[in-house]
């Protein structure tokens, strides 16, 4: 990815294959590539470089494209086969990570979802002091 203003390279999205394609999604915010060779597209973080996903063929992808919405990739193969994938609204772990509320040690469980993170038993939720989230100190 390279600045048109400055000509300065900002990102670079590495395949282990020739890349035959790329395109930006809609929103912009991301990137699609396709390969030869390793029978895979890959969809990538402008913001990061980091691959968010991975569409797997049984040979080469030919073209990949988004629909209007950006929600749904269309890929065609030499596998003789087109497919429809859902794109995954996702951020990258770094993304993140910079997204994390500071100084808060009491996510929401909702936050935690928003953030990757795992779910928290009980005794995690009160171990960590926040007994508002544990379902014990909500049945009592």
């Amino acid at each position: 990815l390279w600045s048109v203003a400055t000509g300065e390279r900002l990102q670079v999205f590495e395949h282990q294959a020739d890349v035959r394609h790329a395109e930006f999604s809609p929103d912009g915010q991301t990137l699609l590539t396709t390969t030869l060779f390793d029978s895979t597209a890959a969809l990538w973080s402008l913001a990061t470089g980091e691959r968010l996903q991975v569409f797997e063929h049984q040979d080469d992808v030919n073209h990949a494209a988004f629909s209007p919405d950006g929600q749904t990739l269309l890929t065609a193969s030499d596998d003789n086969t087109a497919a429809l994938w859902r794109v995954v609204q996702m951020v990258s772990p770094t993304e993140a990570i910079e997204k994390l509320p500071k100084n808060r040690t009491c996510l929401t469980p909702a936050e935690r979802k928003t953030f990757f993170l795992p779910e928290l038993s009980d005794q995690q939720w009160l171990a960590r002091g926040c007994p508002q989230f544990s379902t014990a100190s909500a049945e009592e």
